[in-house]
């Protein structure tokens, strides 16, 4: 009797393991759900401070552009102004002077709107008329590459420390 019961149950056995393939299966243990959380988790703390990092650099791109154009703008107005810079002796006046390239001394303006860096804060702007210094701090501190960026008539492009003579 014994072993008719082992060989009915191991028959049940193998019917229903034959049936479950047959179907296939209908879902997803405990343990392979959370092997996919875990795995989902890793990929998500990979990837954030890759994404955030490329955000900044993306910011910092951006304001040294928005930088080159104002700098580029200053020079067509000095021309055109005999050889002066818009006047800002201290960088609270930086948007009144600024503001001239827009307008324009002669009605033509060297630019459509005064630019922000990416951080939407305005630039500072300081000139006596022989040269101009041109600084965006928004990202002081923040531990990134442009947590301040600085420009003259004496550089070509953004720099992320003073250059020699910054007065």
């Amino acid at each position: 009797m014994k072993e008719r019961l082992k060989q009915a149950v191991w028959v049940r056995l193998q019917e229903m393991e034959q049936r479950r393939r047959e179907q296939g299966e209908r879902g997803l243990t405990l343990i392979e759900l959370l092997a996919v959380i875990v795995i989902l988790g890793v990929i998500a703390g990979i990837a954030t401070p890759v994404v955030v990092g490329s955000i900044n650099n993306s910011k910092v791109n951006t304001t040294e552009q928005s930088m080159v154009v104002i700098a580029e703008a200053l020079q067509r107005y000095a021309v055109d102004n005999n050889g002066t810079y818009p006047s800002a002796l201290d960088w609270s006046d930086a948007n009144a002077a600024l503001q001239q390239l827009v307008s324009g001394a002669s009605g033509a303006g060297y630019l459509q709107g005064i630019p922000q860096d990416a951080w939407n804060q305005d630039f500072w702007y300081k000139s006596d008329g022989s040269y101009f210094e041109l600084v965006t701090v928004k990202a002081l501190n923040s531990g990134y590459k442009g947590d301040a960026l600085y420009m003259s008539n004496t550089t070509t492009k953004p720099q992320s420390s003073p250059p020699n003579g910054w007065r």
